[in-house]
């Protein structure tokens, strides 16, 4: 009995040992799984960390513009010809900018020394879109012939005389409706006189740079090869692609300009150059220049037979095309016509069909308004509207603030009064 005892006794000890040591073991293998994965956890850890803290900033979107004016500041400065200068502007803040569409144009505010109040003018830009910078070429613009006692374009001149590299303005993001639609392939006739060539030329690189073979004809007016602006650019284009013609006309060509063979056709652009030029009038046609220029065209196409929807301009300053559709005596129920009551110069204007705009029938009464771009973009000449309504001639922006209008593009909806 007591040998079993015994043997029962050593039996307990061994298993009660046994089990001691599966504990043991069971917590240690239970330790180093622990340690283990905290080590895991901790390699991951430190990997996200790294990557982390290698990742590049996320750039900013290239087609996102930004709201009110932007500083930029002035790049470079080339002189294209004796009266037309390039300025490159790049953003002080060193971000992105966005691209656009091929015809737009930027909105600039300048500072001009001894200048209380900044002046705003529209540009078209001048080349293809560009991720570091944005381009304008700037014609100098000379007091009016027949009004020598008018000074000389305050903005074009300072541009051409008094800009510098490195000094700044501020611009609003490029905007527009005059602009080629990239989305279509059908053949587009470009017809610039002068310095309207700018955003034609952001147009044709901008097709050109896209491999497309979209067809174009580009008819340039300038007087000489002294006015041609971008003469070789043009050139080496319409040389190395057969999709691109260009016919130059001189309308006061030199004996240079002929033995060179740069004037094409001595004579000013016309639609029967066109007529010659073309199968048909199928075409989409796109105009920038001064007033007349574009004010003869525009009827002679329309003579031709082309529609008024295959017509598209630009215009800024006192260049217009002044359609006859737009131009209507606007009356109220009582058939009288509208007034427009300028209060702080105490003077009213008797609305009729021969104004375009409201900025137009304060200049004629001489009521002193500013104006810039005088085509609803840089927001120059907006005043308080104190009563009345208005209806606008071309898109106002969407920024413009409530209870304001701008005259140079609205027309008096009934009897309104301005505070100006």
């Amino acid at each position: 009995m007591e040998i079993l005892i015994t043997i029962a006794g050593v039996l307990l000890i061994a298993l009660a040992i046994a089990q001691l040591t599966f504990w043991v073991a069971s917590g240690l293998q239970q330790g180093l799984t622990e340690a283990k994965v905290l080590e895991l956890h901790r390699e991951m850890l430190q990997k996200e960390v790294q990557a982390r803290a290698t990742v590049e900033p996320k750039p900013v979107n290239p087609n996102t513009a930004w709201t009110g004016f932007r500083r930029f500041v002035v790049k470079q400065i080339v002189s294209e010809t004796r009266n037309t200068t390039s300025v490159y502007l790049v953003p002080q803040d060193g971000l992105a900018i966005p691209t656009f569409r091929p015809g737009q144009h930027l909105t600039i505010q300048f500072q001009l020394p001894n200048q209380a109040k900044p002046l705003v003018r529209c540009y078209s830009l001048s080349a293809g879109p560009n991720p570091d910078y944005y381009r304008i070429t700037v014609k100098a613009i000379p007091a009016p012939r027949d009004q020598a006692d008018l000074p000389p374009g305050r903005i074009s001149n300072f541009i051409h005389d008094g800009l510098q590299e490195n000094m700044t303005v501020d611009i609003k993001a490029p905007n527009g409706d005059f602009y080629l639609d990239l989305d279509r392939e059908s053949p587009v006739v470009l017809l610039a006189g002068g310095v309207g060539i700018t955003p034609m030329l952001s147009m044709i690189e901008t097709v050109l740079a896209t491999n497309r073979k979209r067809e174009i004809l580009l008819l340039y007016g300038v007087q000489n090869g002294n006015d041609h602006l971008f003469k070789k650019r043009l050139k080496t284009l319409a040389d190395s692609h057969n999709h691109f013609n260009v016919v130059n006309c001189y309308s006061s060509p030199t004996p240079e300009d002929i033995s060179r063979k740069d004037c094409h056709v001595d004579g000013r652009v016309s639609v029967e150059i066109l007529k010659r030029a073309l199968p048909n009038n199928q075409f989409d046609f796109y105009m920038c220049g001064p007033g007349p220029f574009m004010e003869s065209l525009y009827k002679d196409l329309l003579v031709w037979g082309v529609s008024e929807n295959q017509i598209h301009f630009e215009a800024f300053g006192p260049a217009s095309i002044k359609k006859s559709e737009i131009k209507k005596v606007v009356t109220e129920g009582t058939g009288t016509v509208a007034k427009i009551k300028f209060a702080k110069s105490e003077t009213e204007v008797a609305w009729h069909d021969g104004y375009e705009n409201i900025l137009e029938a304060a200049e004629a009464a001489e009521v002193a308004l500013d104006s810039g771009c005088r085509s609803g973009n840089c927001g120059t000449c907006q005043v308080g509207l104190l009563s009345g309504k208005v209806k606008y001639i071309a898109k106002p922006p969407s920024d413009i603030e409530p209870g304001t209008c701008l005259p140079c593009v609205a027309q008096p909806d009934g009897n309104v009064e301005l505070d100006v």
